[in-house]
């Protein structure tokens, strides 16, 4: 199994998410999270200040219509993450020529010391995520089941 396989499956991917500000989407995603127990509910407003905090950084916007914003959590185990398709599109500030609306956005939560399977994970996403054909039929999609079939995951049983 790909790192991917191990953080997404249906219960971590929202379709249809209406246009917002980033700051909304990010604090959507992070409920999402909370809600499928991939992190604990007393940590939902540090890990939405420590994302929105790298966004203030430097726009998480990596061109395909993506963005990757992530938080690191000390002690935190493995990679969590999720997946928001917003069908319209939202700006994301990505101004490093890299700008233009984003339509996925995949959340990642990891231990700031566990470089290697994040590495991978964001591997996984931009193999992806760069097919503009991929993207397409993952903006057809009405619910996280006909996603796992685009991304071509199995659901792993949680």
């Amino acid at each position: 199994k790909t790192p991917l396989r191990n953080i997404l499956w249906e219960k971590t991917i929202k379709t249809g998410l209406q246009s917002q500000t980033k700051e909304d989407i990010i604090m959507a995603l992070v409920e999402t999270l909370a809600e499928s127990n991939q992190i604990p509910f007393s940590m939902k407003d540090h890990i939405i200040g420590k994302a929105l905090q790298r966004e203030s950084v430097l726009s998480t916007a990596v061109g395909s219509e993506t963005a990757i914003p992530h938080a690191t959590i000390p002690g935190f185990l493995g990679i969590s993450g999720c997946l928001g398709i917003c069908p319209e599109g939202i700006d994301f500030g990505g101004g490093t020529g890299k700008s233009g609306l984003v339509r996925f956005i995949f959340l990642l939560i990891s231990d700031s010391g566990n470089y290697s399977e994040y590495l991978t994970v964001l591997s996984d996403i931009s193999r992806l995520m760069v097919l503009p054909a991929l993207r397409q039929d993952l903006l057809k999609c009405r619910d996280a089941s006909e996603v796992m079939n685009v991304l071509d995951l199995d659901s792993p049983v949680r």
